[in-house]
């Protein structure tokens, strides 16, 4: 019997865009590898664990541009400024979804 065959779904090379409070934010997908295996290494098996969340922010920031990048760690450092943590997740979740090429419908 032949054994079963499986073929590597192409990445997104075209920046994904989305808009946080007004501002475009261009995102190119890096692998999602890194950010599992960086969880896994750090036997975080808690998606709400520090490794879980620092694994996915380490995997947004290496697919935005610098300055996209440097304006949400400035936008989440500014205790004057609303956006936090936790509204990372649904963006984080769209763009995990969008580079898989399963985009979640709108809401």
């Amino acid at each position: 019997m032949p054994s079963k065959q499986f073929t590597t779904a192409k990445r997104h090379a075209k920046p994904i865009e989305f808009d946080l409070d007004g501002e475009t934010f261009h995102f190119t997908a890096p692998k999602t590898a890194g950010m599992v295996l960086d969880v896994i290494a750090d036997g975080a098996g808690d998606a709400n664990s520090p490794a879980a969340a620092k694994a996915a922010l380490d995997w947004l920031s290496q697919g935005l541009p610098e300055k996209e990048n440097a304006r949400l760690i400035e936008r989440l450092r500014d205790p004057g400024d609303d956006f936090d943590f936790a509204d990372l997740a649904p963006i984080i979740e769209f763009l995990v979804e969008e580079a898989a090429g399963t985009p979640t419908p709108p809401r």
